[in-house]
């Protein structure tokens, strides 16, 4: 699964909506939309989301499961 397809179940989950999420980042609603549908996000624009949605970023070793 894609990040973009992630972060959009997070604000699903959250009973958010991207508009909802542009507020938080202080960012153009359309710029973030374009953004999420092309999955092309920084890591920088990744950790502003995630303080935003008060989640964390994790990096998991995909054969032990080790999370870091």
């Amino acid at each position: 699964m894609g990040l973009a397809k992630n972060i959009k179940k997070c604000l699903i989950d959250k009973d958010m909506k991207v508009s909802d999420l542009a507020g938080l980042l202080d960012t153009d609603v359309k710029a973030l939309s374009v953004k999420l549908s092309r999955d092309s996000l920084s890591y920088k624009s990744i950790e502003s989301i995630a303080d935003a949605l008060n989640c964390d970023i994790r990096l998991v070793d995909k054969k032990t499961n080790a999370i870091y």
